[in-house]
């Protein structure tokens, strides 16, 4: 009687595996792995914004705009980091003017399904009890992810981040 409960049990998880298995192969979506990229500034934007950078030429006008201020002439040409855009595209974007401090942005995931690229965009922003800086910010976000032509979708969630003083 033993013998046939293990073997019963063995039929059972091979059947549960061979499922999982196959469920997993047959998934209508990919997660893709993607890069945050470092900007040296933020962009000064007063208004929402976002870029998709497809090629070096493009990346390289955005980053010397990016670093020159406007003041003044730079003293040398502004050469962006090097990026393989035959197999990357970089996505930019910004929360635009913000009155203080507390805010930032981050890429949670990128999900490829088979007819668009889903970018799931995390906004988090101080609440009621955080102490933060008096200060005029620009919150910036940059991923370099693979390379598509499908068009992209952007997912937003609004995380208020709690900061209770005790």
């Amino acid at each position: 009687m033993r013998d046939l409960f293990l073997k019963m049990l063995y039929i059972i998880a091979v059947a549960i595996i061979a499922i999982t298995t196959a469920h997993a192969d047959s998934k209508p979506y990919d997660i893709f792995s993607h890069t945050v990229l470092n900007l040296p500034l933020d962009v000064k934007s007063k208004t929402s914004w976002s870029k998709i950078i497809t090629t070096t030429r493009d990346w390289n006008l955005f980053y010397s705009d990016l670093l020159w201020d406007g003041t003044s002439e730079p003293a040398e040409l502004l050469i962006a980091p090097a990026i393989d855009f035959d197999s990357y595209q970089l996505l930019v974007g910004g929360l635009g003017l913000q009155m203080s401090g507390g805010f930032s942005l981050s890429i949670r995931k990128i999900i490829e399904y088979n007819d668009l690229l889903l970018v799931d965009v995390l906004i988090m922003r101080p609440g009621e009890n955080c102490v933060v800086t008096a200060a005029l910010t620009y919150p910036t976000v940059a991923v370099l992810t693979k390379k598509t032509t499908k068009p992209l979708q952007f997912l937003f969630t609004n995380l208020i981040v709690d900061c209770l003083l005790n």
